[in-house]
């Protein structure tokens, strides 16, 4: 029998990742295989589950996570992933990669964090004022980025 925390569970929580938080975080610590599996899926996933990977991407990022991906190329494809997902349709999905491309925290990531930040067409009426959430979003992902100290050359990224 398997468990939440074992990889081979991989399959069958990528059928139910749209159940939340709990098969999200499992996922997201199991690396490569979660990583290769829900690239897979995103071009036919319907707009919740596109969601619900991008989230699930966004906590790979985390330090209890990222170290598990171990294959040379995963973290490029990561990185890949979460800026597509700042390009998708749902703006939510927008918000919620801010975060994770943030914590990958390359060139490439830290533009489209710009782009959002700066041109994100998502508002929201809140207390007869209008609310940019998404670039809200990724401003305060943007703040975060700026706020960590600089690794020194030839140093791992994060």
């Amino acid at each position: 029998m398997t468990t939440l925390r074992d990889a081979s569970s991989t399959k069958a929580l990528l059928k139910a990742i749209n159940t939340g938080g709990i098969a999200q975080d499992a996922l997201s610590g199991f690396g490569d295989d979660a990583l290769m599996g829900s690239l897979e899926m995103l071009p036919s996933a319907d707009s919740e589950t596109r969601h619900s990977i991008y989230q699930m991407l966004t906590t790979m990022t985390e330090t209890r996570n990222i170290n598990r991906l171990r294959e040379p190329e995963s973290r490029s494809l990561l990185s890949s992933a979460l800026v597509a997902g700042a390009g998708d349709k749902n703006p939510w999905t927008r918000a919620s990669v801010a975060t994770g491309l943030a914590n990958v925290g390359t060139p490439e990531t830290e533009q489209a964090l710009t782009k959002l930040a700066e041109a994100d067409p998502f508002t929201r009426p809140e207390n007869q004022r209008i609310r940019y959430p998404v670039r809200e979003a990724a401003s305060k992902a943007l703040q975060i980025l700026k706020s960590r100290p600089v690794p020194p050359a030839g140093a791992a990224p994060q």
